[in-house]
Parts: structure tokens; C-alpha cells; sequence
């Protein structure tokens, strides 16, 4: 049986080198190589792009007529980066042949100093090393693929649910549903204070997931510093007072403004308060204060806690990294939040550091460039990274009752009834929620109904929420805000078409009714 030929492409412009060359490869009695050769680069990139599933190997000059030195390497390597490439060439450089490898070149052989036996040695070595190079790429994208596939998976299977047991044990904790017997509040307070942990857990794998693979997107704005400050103490508040820890906003200068990703920044100081809670003595008092710097504005979370060991002070923002210590409260993190927020600053152009002392105490601080006058601000609605809400219980009746009461209407569509079920219960009395657990529901309730907001999830059954967020125009005549209520980061481009994105487990039920009253008239 005859043996199918290596197909070569051989880029040399001297004949008698081409020739020798061709000569050699046909001495070999274990392969046999058919060989294209070609003078110019030009001639061998249309010959590539008509020949490139079948070319096995390229062996390519440095001195061509229309490509010298490393470029025709860099050239040939992009044009056909899945093909073993060897530089056959007079020049012996060592510094060339490393910058040569580097770019893409799998051998470099100086002409006159291989013979036919390191040729051919080089070549079957060439190809196997690019055949593995292959299939690890191939591999590499695989696991890219299966990552993606398992985030999806997570953000949607998991935060849809998991957004629906803590709303609904919120509402019961806080007693919304009726008073609890004692016995029955504590056990409640325990299940939700270990959901809300679990929520934490699933943010900072997902996060970390993010900026691993890239994917993570900033919106850079103006951020009034007081405003925020208060803002993200007064969020804060509740898991402080699980420590037994009040948070206190001591100084920030009057109308000063950083430039940085609200909803990033949020979780940056959600990450340093409740660092700062966990290692407090209960009945302690955490001090936030900011101040204005030679590079910005300098945000700092002091603790009166344990401090930080010595040994540990080097992997503070390493990866799952936690400090053990007997006389420290437990933590009941990943050990990623402190990594993901360093990760957050940095991206936001910003650094990160702390001070501490034992026994006494923790400062740790950021630093972000002020906002300016001239900045280029894009006009974002405020909004809050959150997941995907799940679907209301469908009322038919509830329009009538509505018009009577003149509550607003508010059409969620999100295939989970319980998380709709949830968010009803905590709009009740200032909203009623009529449910669309598909496409096709929501289609026809927005034909046949008046709604003052649309409370939207990205992944139905049916297609997706973007699909009915296209249509919308067409199916109401009333100019209707949008929020997104989705399991994951919702695009830019998308973000700017809605009044406010909300992503599942980042947000409590009080922060969801909160949104949805600000935008309902």
C-alpha cells in the first residue's frame, strides 16, 4: 500500500537552495514528501489559501523578497498558525533563532550545517511537537467551553433558587407574614443567615470565574463619595448587626467625587465590611472615613478586631487565603473576597493595601482617581449587578383590581413561580405582580393589559428576554421601564436599553422592592 506524502510548502527564493532542499527530502525512505515551492510570501499565501487543509509542513527563509528577517516568520505563522513551521536559513544568530521560536517557529536550522538525516529528524520532530500543540489547544478550548457551560449552569440553576429561599426566609425573619413563636424565630434567623452565606460562597466563585477568564466589564462614573458612603453602610447595616458590629462613617468631604463602577465599588466595601465584622469583638464599632489624596480618593475601613499575624500578611489577597487563629471568630467565607476586591480596585485603576496591629486592629484602604470635569461619562441608569428573578403566580383578575385600588401593575416575566411568588409578597400592598412564565404569556398579557413596569428575566423556556425586550415596542404603546432581573452579568450594550439591571443573589428582596418602587409613578 503506498504511503500519502507529507505535503510541504517550501518558501525560498534561490533556486539552488530550493532545489538542494528538495533533493535532500527525497532521500528519506521512511516519509514521503511531496513539496510546493514558492519564491515570495505573496505566492505562498495564495497557496495556502487554497491548499491549507493539506499542508503538513512550511519551511520558510529569512531572506525573501517581500519579507526579511522575523517578519516573513511572524507572517507565515499568522497566515497558517496550525502548520508546523520550521526557518531553514544561512543566518546564524542565536539571538534570531530564539526570537524565531518565540514567534512561532517550531525549529531554526542553519543552511550548509544539516544534513539529510537532522533534516529529517527536525521535521518529524517539528510536526509532532505541532500535533500536540493542537491538541492542547483543542483541549484548552474544551475546558474553555465546559467552564462557560458550568458558570451558566450555576448562574442560573443555582442563584434562580437560591434568590428565592433567602426572599422568602427574609420576609419571614422580618416578620412581614405574621409574628413567629420564639422557638420558630430562631430557626428561621439560622436558615437565613446560612443562606445568605451560601449566596456568598456562589458570588465569589463566579467572580473569580470572571476575571479569570476576562469577562469582566467596568462602567466607569463619577461617584459621589458622602452619597456612596452612606449608601454602602446603610446596605451594610444588617449583616453588621449579626457581629454584633454598628459600621460609622466618621468623615468624608463635602462634594467629593472618585471615578469608578458603583455596583463594583459596592461590592468592594461590602467585602472590607464584613471582613472587618468577622474579626470585631461583638458590641465593637467599625470606622469608615475618606479623605482626598495626591492620587484621588482614599476610602479607609478600620476594625478594632484581633489584627492581622505576621505570617499571613503576605497572602492577605491571595487566593482562598484565611487566617487561622483560636481567638478569631470563625470565618464563614471562601476566602476569595478579599482577592476578588483587590482584583475590583485594580481594574478600576485604583490600589489596595492595609495597615494593622496585633491584638489592636486593621485598617485597610483603597485608592481611586478622582472624577473630573473633563471625564467622558457614559449615561448609565443606576444599577446594581443581581441575578435573575423567577416568575409571578398569574392573576387574571388583577387588572380590575388594580384600576379600583390604583396600585400599579407590574408584568414579571421568569418561568420560577416561587421567586415570583416572593417578590409579590414583598411588593404587597405597594404593587401587584402579574406573572409570565414564558414569551408567549408575556406577549399577550402586554397586548391585552396596561403594566407601569416590566420586571424581566434573560433565559425562558420559550427564547430569551431580549427577544421580548426587541418586540416591546410593538406590543405597548405605553413607554414602559424595564428591569432586568437576571442569574447573570447582563452585556452593556443591553444594560443601555433598560432602566435598571438587577443580578440574582447579589440582591436582597428589600434591595429588588426598593428599585422597583423608585421607577413605578
Amino acid at each position: 500500500m503506498s504511503r500519502v506524502p507529507v505535503q510541504v510548502l517550501l518558501i525560498e527564493d534561490n533556486p539552488g537552495d530550493a532545489r538542494l532542499l528538495q533533493d535532500m527530502l527525497k532521500e528519506s525512505g521512511s516519509l514521503k514528501f511531496e513539496v510546493t515551492q514558492c519564491s515570495t510570501l505573496a505566492d505562498a499565501s495564495n497557496h495556502l489559501a487554497t491548499a491549507m487543509a493539506d499542508i503538513v509542513l512550511v519551511l520558510v527563509d529569512l531572506g525573501l523578497p517581500d519579507a526579511n528577517g522575523l517578519d516573513a516568520v511572524r507572517k507565515v505563522h499568522t497566515l497558517a498558525g496550525r502548520i508546523a513551521l520550521i526557518v531553514l536559513t544561512g543566518l546564524d544568530d542565536e539571538t534570531i533563532a530564539t526570537q524565531a521560536l518565540t514567534e512561532g517557529a517550531q525549529d531554526y536550522l542553519i543552511k550548509g550545517k544539516i544534513g539529510t538525516h537532522g533534516l529529517l529528524r527536525a521535521i518529524r520532530h517539528a510536526i509532532e511537537r505541532q500535533r500536540m500543540q493542537v491538541e492542547k489547544d483543542q483541549t484548552r478550548k474544551l475546558q474553555l467551553k465546559l467552564r462557560d457551560e458550568f458558570i451558566s449552569m450555576v448562574s442560573h440553576e443555582l442563584r434562580t433558587p437560591l434568590t428565592s429561599i433567602r426572599g422568602a426566609l427574609g420576609l419571614i425573619n422580618a416578620e412581614v407574614l405574621g409574628k413567629l413563636p420564639e422557638k420558630a424565630k430562631t430557626m428561621v434567623q439560622i436558615a437565613y443567615q446560612n443562606s445568605e452565606r451560601l449566596v456568598r460562597i456562589i458570588n465569589d466563585i463566579l467572580d473569580m470565574e470572571k476575571f479569570d477568564s476576562g469577562g469582566l466589564e467596568m462602567r466607569i462614573e463619577a461617584v459621589t463619595v458622602t452619597d456612596f458612603l452612606q449608601e454602602a453602610l446603610a446596605v451594610n447595616q444588617a449583616y453588621g448587626a449579626t457581629c454584633q458590629v454598628r459600621f460609622v462613617l466618621d468623615t468624608a468631604p463635602a462634594g467629593l467625587q472618585m471615578s469608578a463602577d458603583r455596583d463594583r465599588l459596592m461590592q468592594v466595601m461590602a467585602n472590607l465590611l464584613s471582613n472587618a465584622a468577622k474579626f470585631s469583638a461583638p458590641g465593637s464599632t467599625v470606622h469608615v472615613r475618606a479623605s482626598e489624596v495626591d492620587t484621588g480618593v482614599r476610602i479607609e475601613v478600620e476594625d478594632y478586631g484581633t489584627g492581622i499575624p505576621e505570617a499571613f500578611r503576605e497572602r492577605v489577597f491571595e487566593k482562598f487565603a484565611q487566617a487561622e487563629s483560636s481567638t478569631s471568630r470563625r470565618s464563614d467565607g471562601t476566602g476569595l473576597g478579599l482577592s476578588i476586591t483587590r482584583k475590583l480596585v485594580e481594574a478600576m485603576e485604583g490600589s489596595i493595601g492595609f495597615t494593622t496591629i496585633p491584638h489592636q486592629g486593621t485598617t485597610f484602604y483603597f485608592e481611586l482617581p478622582s472624577a473630573t470635569g473633563t471625564m467622558q461619562l457614559r449615561k448609565v441608569a443606576a444599577s446594581s449587578d443581581t441575578a435573575r428573578c423567577r416568575a409571578l403566580v398569574l392573576a387574571r383578575d388583577s387588572e380590575a383590581l388594580a384600576a379600583q385600588s390604583g396600585i400599579p401593575r407590574i408584568l414579571h416575566v421568569e418561568d420560577d413561580s416561587d421567586l415570583t411568588q416572593v417578590i409579590e409578597a414583598a411588593l404587597a400592598g405597594s404593587a401587584t405582580v402579574v406573572a409570565a412564565r414564558t414569551l408567549k404569556e408575556a406577549e399577550t398579557l402586554l397586548r391585552g393589559g396596561s403594566f407601569s413596569l416590566l420586571l424581566l428575566d434573560l433565559t425562558l423556556s420559550d427564547g430569551t428576554g431580549l427577544d421580548l425586550l426587541d418586540r416591546l415596542p410593538s406590543l405597548t404603546t405605553r413607554s414602559l421601564p424595564v428591569v432586568i432581573l437576571s442569574g447573570s452579568e447582563v452585556p452593556r450594550d443591553v444594560r443601555q436599553r433598560v432602566a435598571t439591571t438587577l443580578v440574582k443573589s447579589r440582591v436582597s428582596e428589600a434591595h429588588i422592592v426598593k428599585t422597583i418602587n423608585s421607577l413605578l409613578p
